[in-house]
């Protein structure tokens, strides 16, 4: 969980609300639920690796984030995540409840690429907190929440143009400590 508990307690929803408005595209409330109540609380690292995401975090966030392709991103995320663990000094001991956390963006397209699978498997037994954010077509939820969940991530399905059920999914994200947590967002 946060520091500040639960995303609920302390993001105003009418404002996430209205910058998502304002924006329009796929991923927007995401975005804004990110930037709102997560950035200076628990994100630590962005990558992204979603198209469709690319401009508007561009436009919402003045903090560094990492531009990959989406084949790269999440195995940046999460050798991102180990070296923060890694800075913990905890000396490979179990993820701490709190500290460091990776988040990465992808879109479902992303989940093609073989090296996306390849650093998810690796995610799961390796130390570093990591959530990966998957927008995805409603046709196409089921069967990534599943290949995520066969790879051992816990996953949370949220739809994404809902800003309580995308508070919820970050709610959720940041309170499992270990496996990484893959939030499906879907999207129409």
């Amino acid at each position: 969980m946060s520091v500040a508990g639960s995303l609920f307690d302390t993001v105003d929803v009418g404002s996430v609300a209205a910058e998502a408005a304002r924006w329009g595209v796929p991923g927007s409330v995401l975005v804004a639920c990110l930037v709102e109540g997560v950035v200076g609380h628990e994100l630590h690292r962005l990558v992204v690796g979603s198209q469709q995401m690319r401009p508007t975090v561009a436009a919402a966030l003045r903090i560094g984030w990492t531009d990959e392709t989406p084949g790269r991103a999440l195995a940046v995320a999460f050798g991102a995540a180990a070296a923060l663990h890694g800075q913990c000094g905890n000396g490979g001991a179990e993820p701490p409840m709190s500290g460091p956390r990776v988040w990465c963006l992808l879109d479902a397209e992303a989940c093609d690429e073989g090296n996306t699978w390849e650093a998810a498997r690796a995610a799961v037994a390796a130390p570093g907190r990591l959530v990966t954010c998957v927008l995805s077509p409603p046709s196409e939820a089921q069967s990534l929440a599943a290949l995520w969940e066969a790879a051992g991530w816990a996953v949370v399905e949220v739809a994404g143009d809902d800003v309580w059920e995308v508070l919820g999914g970050l709610d959720q994200a940041l309170a499992t400590p270990k496996p990484p947590v893959a939030l499906i967002v879907v999207c129409e």
